[in-house]
């Protein structure tokens, strides 16, 4: 998962930071706030939810686990701070792609002995190419209900899309789905920008896998950071904290900047199972654009 990191926005007094204790209640707020972002976000656990292929289990897996464990100021979780409170949106999106590159990987991998190509200059030849797919799909019987478009899609093709707009699509998507373009014949169309390996997916999503969300919430903690836990971290990674350049570059002032940090640790888990490879239709994507490079959300 991605890095995140945090720059001053304002200065409290940095002493008072230091002794005062984490609130509970921005705690809490924090870990609210990042369950919010992520019911507006979770385009994965929807789209196994509309076809009834999602369980919910109470138990937490450490197994299935992935998530944050990093170091972020401490004003924003002390009461009294000027400091506003961190967005969690961010936090979320990355939890999210985590998700649908495992997804992206689970359906390249099933589709792996693929001979099929379609050219991706053109919504014709895209629309052709998923055609022909959807029609594969149900001469053998399955239910396409996830299509899915691997692959950075470039800004003139993405705007031209409206033009092809006809009877057979949807853009009534709700709220969440930012990641869903819209919906042909009544099927989500996915858009992976990240995926390394451009391709048209076509799937029988009930079919093809489950999806289970172990825990009933992630698992999160915000820890302070005392003299001997900076001796242990400063142990581990001198280069652990940055000092700011007008503060003089010692293993005290690294052991104060520590103090001035928090260890957040912050995971989901969720499992995700390959029940019929067979239930996945696919044709590489000739003429595709490089993926896109990997980037933190706005």
């Amino acid at each position: 998962m991605e890095q995140l990191t945090s720059t001053y926005q304002a200065r409290d007094d940095e002493s008072s930071i230091i002794r005062s204790h984490v609130s509970e209640a921005r705690k809490r707020a924090f870990l609210q706030s990042y369950l919010n972002d992520r019911a507006r976000t979770a385009t994965t656990e929807t789209l196994f939810r509309s076809v009834n292929a999602f369980t919910l289990e109470p138990e937490f897996s450490n197994r299935e686990a992935f998530g944050f464990n990093l170091l972020l100021l401490k004003a924003p979780f002390v009461e009294g701070s000027s400091w506003l409170p961190y967005s969690t949106l961010e936090f979320a999106f990355a939890a999210e792609r985590h998700l649908l590159k495992r997804l992206e990987r689970m359906l390249r991998e099933s589709a792996a002995d693929t001979q099929e190509q379609v050219g991706s200059s053109s919504w014709p030849d895209l629309l052709e190419g998923t055609r022909h797919l959807l029609g594969a799909a149900h001469a053998r019987n399955y239910e396409p209900s996830l299509i899915v478009l691997a692959g950075r899609i470039p800004f003139d093709l993405l705007s031209r899309l409206y033009q092809y707009i006809g009877p057979e699509w949807g853009l009534d998507l709700g709220p969440r789905d930012m990641r869903i373009l819209a919906t042909y014949r009544g099927i989500p169309v996915l858009a992976l920008e990240e995926a390394d390996v451009p391709a048209l997916y076509v799937a029988d999503l009930a079919r093809f896998g489950h999806l289970t969300r172990c825990g009933l919430e992630p698992e999160f903690s915000v820890e302070e950071i005392d003299d001997a836990q900076a001796e242990a971290l400063l142990q581990s990674n001198p280069n652990i904290v940055e000092i700011p350049s007008d503060r003089p570059n010692t293993h005290d002032e690294r052991v104060r900047q520590l103090k001035l940090h928090v260890r957040l640790r912050l995971f989901e888990s969720y499992r995700l199972e390959v029940r019929d490879r067979n239930a996945v239709f696919a044709a590489a994507l000739i003429g595709a654009a490089e993926p896109a490079l990997q980037t933190a959300p706005p």
